[in-house]
């Protein structure tokens, strides 16, 4: 039952094409209850969000496994990223990513990570302790 409700948050999001912002954002306009229902999802996908960083409340979510930030603008991950530690998928593609920080190591659980090929600003040996990760570039 609560798949379903995620699922139709998720179709409303797209069919409205709604904007969420950052805690360090403009807040005006931001749902407090659908930000509350990011944070507690399993997936969440906000690719082509015109973000230009990764919004505070997604690092509190425990229980996240997928998460498809691609298409937007954002520059840098946050060393925050060590929080989601059942994080399976990552998807950064589309953005331009300058920084990746040494805590992303730290996701023990991720599988799949997805990055740009031909806009590196970072160095893949940044990436050597994530041994059961697939690195995908796109």
């Amino acid at each position: 039952m609560k798949s379903i409700k995620y699922t139709l948050v998720f179709i409303f999001l797209i069919i409205f094409k709604v904007t969420l912002y950052s805690q360090s954002d403009k807040t005006a306009g931001s749902d407090t209850s659908l930000i509350e229902l990011i944070s507690n999802s399993t997936e969440v996908d906000l690719s082509r969000k015109n973000l230009t960083e990764i919004p505070d409340y997604i690092y509190t979510n425990k229980n996240l496994y997928y998460l498809n930030l691609s298409n937007n603008s954002i520059t840098e991950v946050s060393s925050k990223i060590e929080n989601l530690n059942n994080l399976r998928v990552l998807d950064l593609t589309g953005n331009d990513i300058y920084y990746l920080p040494e805590e992303l190591n730290k996701l023990k659980f991720l599988k799949e990570l997805y990055l740009d090929y031909d806009d590196w600003h970072w160095n893949i040996s940044q990436l050597k302790k994530l041994t059961r990760a697939r690195i995908i570039l796109k």
